[in-house]
């Protein structure tokens, strides 16, 4: 009886020791995954929010503009007709600020009339655009650029060639902002489904390791007991 007792005493405290080994790594483990989950998820929500300024700037946007229009910058009646057709389209919406540069980095329209004829450094962003590669990335609105402007960020700022027919390379880009909260929101909200998930599995992991210590104790004290026999 007292030997069976020790015995489950000793088991006991070899499951304890385990648990709080154990507990350290598969924390570490929850943390990493949790890490790369949300940034797959961040990742996944910015290169859709991408694709839709992407399909804003070229159907929406491109057909008002014309070659000449953005290597020589737009006249006073040019930017009305502009500005009344963004309008009527409704862009504003679900644009929080809306630019269009040419290939010497000087902006040529904005609905921002104040930032029109400013000209620019051309940042890696803007450069990736008039190469030919849109480029998406979260900004707080204070970027040189944006000097004198009134922007309120978090936002998702998005850049997009534009190509002509019959043009090899880009004759401009747009810069569009986009309003960051319904992304976060989104975001947040499959990652806290994604982590309750991630939580059970890895609790469940957790649990059943013990059985196998267990196993493999007893196996352990079983070989003591057969070695000093």
């Amino acid at each position: 009886m007292l030997a069976a007792t020790n015995t489950r005493r000793a088991a006991i405290r070899t499951l304890i020791r385990f648990g709080l080994l154990a507990l350290l790594p598969v924390l570490a483990l929850g943390v990493a995954l949790g890490a790369l989950i949300n940034q797959d998820i961040q990742q996944r929500y910015i290169d859709s929010s991408k694709t839709s300024a992407i399909l804003i700037a070229q159907v929406g946007v491109q057909p008002l503009l014309n070659n000449d229009q953005l290597a020589n910058g737009l006249g006073s009646a040019d930017l009305i007709v502009l500005n009344a057709r963004l309008k009527g389209a409704s862009l504003s919406k679900q644009v929080s600020r809306l630019k269009v540069w040419n290939r010497d980095g000087t902006i040529v329209y904005s609905d921002n009339p104040s930032l029109i004829g400013r000209t620019f450094p051309i940042d890696d962003d803007l450069g990736d655009a008039l190469h030919g590669t849109a480029r998406a990335s979260i900004t707080d609105g204070h970027d040189e650029e944006n000097s004198g402007d009134n922007l309120q960020g978090p936002l998702l700022q998005v850049y997009v060639p534009i190509v002509f027919a019959g043009n090899a390379i880009p004759a401009g880009a747009f810069e569009m902002y986009l309003p960051y909260a319904p992304v976060q929101a989104a975001i947040d909200h499959e990652s806290r489904q994604v982590y309750l998930l991630l939580g059970l599995g890895l609790a469940l992991f957790y649990v059943s390791m013990f059985p196998v210590a267990l196993i493999a104790d007893r196996w352990r004290r079983s070989a003591e007991s057969t070695a000093r026999a």
